[in-house]
């Protein structure tokens, strides 16, 4: 599971635990914590590692985030996770239809402000950092 991954990574007790004794070492009784991720969200953790929510628009919610979100569940197969993904692509393909109308009736300049307020928001949004 990511969440408890990057628990165990970013707390340097765990770490040395799992260095020296790997996961049997994590086990509540010999770490003294009742859970290693008590409801840790996957999507908050890669939003906080990969960037900020302000690109959900433009990327949607990626594979990668949606798998670490429906974890092992018996309810979400491969048919359901390309249906997920179709989902997602349609919900983005009308975001960009929504962005371009203005050019299309062309309104440019009203297009290209827009853009430029939507680069500069996205330009100071926290990525990765």
């Amino acid at each position: 599971d990511i969440a408890e991954a990057y628990q165990v990574l970013s707390d340097p007790e765990l770490r040395k635990k799992y260095d020296v004794d790997g996961k049997e070492g994590l086990s509540p009784d010999r770490t003294g914590v009742n859970s290693i991720v008590p409801g840790v969200d996957p999507v908050l953790l890669f939003a906080f590692l990969f960037g900020s929510d302000k690109f959900g628009d433009y990327l949607g919610r990626l594979a990668m985030a949606t798998s670490a979100l429906v974890g092992d569940s018996k309810k979400i197969g491969p048919v359901e996770a390309r249906t997920l993904q179709k989902r997602r692509v349609t919900r983005l393909a009308i975001k960009l239809a929504e962005r371009l109308e203005m050019w299309v009736k062309e309104d440019y300049d009203g297009a290209k402000a827009i853009w430029a307020s939507a680069a500069t928001d996205l330009s100071q949004a926290s990525y990765g950092t």
